[in-house]
């Protein structure tokens, strides 16, 4: 069964794996967008990094909390596998 990425985030809030599906959701539609990257949406682009620069801390706390939740089911990430979220593990684990 395929479900769509907005009921895939609202399953993720109820079972406590996200503290927002429409904080996620709002963040993963300007991450798709800085994504397409068009000369002449200059002003957009520079808004929408604008706007992740803003919510960073809110972006680290939700992948701090999907972490979390996994590990309530024993489930462990190898620091290999996530080098370039090194930084981020550290605050997890400190």
């Amino acid at each position: 069964m395929d479900i769509s990425n907005r009921d895939q985030s609202n399953l993720m809030e109820r079972l406590g794996a996200l503290p927002s599906a429409e904080d996620f959701s709002s963040l993963a539609v300007i991450r798709n967008k800085l994504m397409h990257d068009y000369p002449e949406e200059t002003q957009k682009h520079s808004y929408r990094i604008n706007f992740i620069m803003n919510n960073s801390m809110k972006l680290i706390g939700i992948f701090i909390n999907i972490i979390r939740y996994t590990e309530k089911f024993r489930f462990r990430y190898s620091f290999q596998e996530l080098t370039h979220l090194h930084y981020f593990i550290e605050l997890l684990y400190s």
